[in-house]
């Protein structure tokens, strides 16, 4: 068998066994009984396997083969050749298997460099800054407060009394919901602890009143009667006010209370002047409007009537009627 089928044999096998991972004892039994020149191939595959290179990379399987050409060259020049010429060709391929392990350990040096090298990553930008939502705290029980200053009454309406009044800046507790529209019986914020109810057309609530109870209407209170008192007297000194007991007094004078705006229109009542005095009044007297009138057939008094818009429970005084001498 000729050196280079030899060769080539024993290049095929060492290939096969390298790439099923198996190591050099068995490259062994492939060097065994080879010619002189393969045996130098067997021992230079046996270096590059005692030093971990021919594994799997086909770059140092390449070196492998740069070295089977050294040695085949090698055994070609061996016989009959030129020395000047063999020592050249020799020359020629050391500087190639240098070079060539060189680039290997350069493309190594790179490939650690590369692995060893932090990859760059863009920094990331500034945060954004979601606003953090602010709450108004929920009251724990319903508050109400106005915008401009409202009567507290013991009923919805003015036929009820005022009992007290809430005040623009100031707040108080809300204890039911009115059964009437748009009514509140909330916490009395002149007396503490006695409700009262709260007209809702200035006011702002605050807090939850679902679960708040209605509270029903009071009965409507019966107004309490009022009356209308005064004098009819001679102003002497012409100054419009009674100065008793400077000035003197009529008795007798009659006087009518109609119902309604003046002129009116039934009479309520009527009354004479007082002959101690000049006094005269009008009691029992129902919240209402009222005229009050002379009686235009006596002397002449000032004035002829008098315009009387009565509250509940009022009682009014000082309507007077004067004479001027």
């Amino acid at each position: 068998m000729s050196v280079h089928t030899e060769l080539k044999q024993f290049m095929k096998a060492y290939m096969f066994i390298n790439n099923k991972n198996v190591h050099y004892p068995i490259i062994n039994l492939l060097c065994v009984k080879r010619s002189m020149s393969v045996r130098g191939v067997c021992a230079n595959v046996h270096l590059m396997d005692n030093l971990e290179i021919v594994k799997t990379p086909d770059k140092y399987i390449l070196l492998a083969l740069i070295i089977v050409l050294i040695t085949l060259s090698a055994c070609t020049l061996s016989d009959g050749a030129d020395p000047r010429v063999a020592t050249q060709t020799y020359q020629a391929l050391d500087a190639i298997a240098e070079a060539t392990v060189q680039a290997i350990q350069s493309q190594e040096a790179q490939a650690t460099v590369q692995a060893s090298t932090p990859s760059l990553t863009s920094a990331p930008g500034p945060a954004t800054l979601t606003p953090t939502p602010i709450y108004s705290p929920t009251p724990a029980v319903p508050i109400i407060e106005v915008s401009l200053d409202s009567n507290c009454r013991t009923g919805p309406g003015k036929v009820y009394d005022m009992v007290g009044a809430l005040l623009v800046g100031e707040t108080t507790e809300i204890l039911a919901r009115g059964s009437v529209l748009n009514y509140w019986v909330v916490d009395n914020p002149d007396y503490p602890g006695h409700e009262c109810w709260l007209w809702g057309k200035y006011a702002t609530v605050s807090g939850d009143t679902s679960h708040l109870p209605i509270r029903s209407v009071a009965p409507t209170p019966i107004p309490s009667p009022g009356s209308i008192r005064g004098y009819v007297y001679i102003d002497g000194n012409h100054n419009g006010q009674r100065d008793d007991p400077v000035d003197g007094h009529i008795s007798g004078a009659n006087l009518f209370l109609k119902e309604g705006a003046c002129p009116g229109t039934t009479t309520f009542a009527t009354a004479s002047s007082s002959s101690a005095d000049g006094s005269y009044s009008f009691y029992n007297v129902p919240a209402g409007k009222y005229c009050l009138w002379r009686d235009l057939n006596q002397q002449t008094f000032d004035p002829d009537f008098h315009s009387i818009d009565l509250a509940p429970g009022e009682n009014r005084t000082e309507v007077n009627f004067r004479y001027l001498p």
